[in-house]
């Protein structure tokens, strides 16, 4: 079952001709630790993350906040197609070890971004579930009502 859009949050991008400056103002004003940096088309070509930016601009006596994001990004990062499963994503992040995903469409487009974070919060609310339906036992008229609905497809 492909990823819930319930948990894509919206993807703060910037060209990689944009600045370590323009990507702080970013994660400042959206209050996120990543910036998905894409290419014309709106593929994601790399990632820019607070750290990147700590350890690249303030962290290097080289290092400037006009340096743009082409030389602060990680790139090629590892991305999710919106059809992958959360399986999918969990092995991912785990494999490459990474705390972020882009998400793409059929065309390669940039269209979410999942994190570790998100991912703990929607298994952890489905392991809420089997536990209450551990307690009480299972049957339909004691399910408690999920809010969101269960990551894992209708029970």
């Amino acid at each position: 079952m492909p990823i819930a859009e319930s948990l894509l949050t919206k993807p703060v991008h910037a060209p990689p001709e944009a600045t370590a400056r323009d990507a702080a103002r970013l994660m400042k004003e959206h209050q996120i630790g990543s910036v998905v940096v894409t290419d014309h088309d709106g593929a994601p070509i790399g990632i820019v993350t607070d750290r990147d930016l700590a350890l690249g601009v303030l962290g290097d006596a080289a290092g400037s906040c006009d340096d743009p994001l082409s030389d602060l990004m990680t790139p090629n990062p590892t991305v999710l197609s919106r059809e992958d499963s959360l399986v999918d994503a969990c092995r991912l992040i785990r494999r490459r070890r990474v705390r972020r995903l882009p998400v793409v469409d059929e065309d390669g487009v940039l269209v979410g971004l999942v994190s570790a974070d998100d991912l703990v919060f929607a298994l952890a609310a489905d392991l809420r579930w089997a536990a209450e339906a551990q307690a009480t036992g299972f049957s339909n008229e004691t399910r408690p009502r999920l809010d969101p609905p269960s990551i894992f497809g209708k029970e």
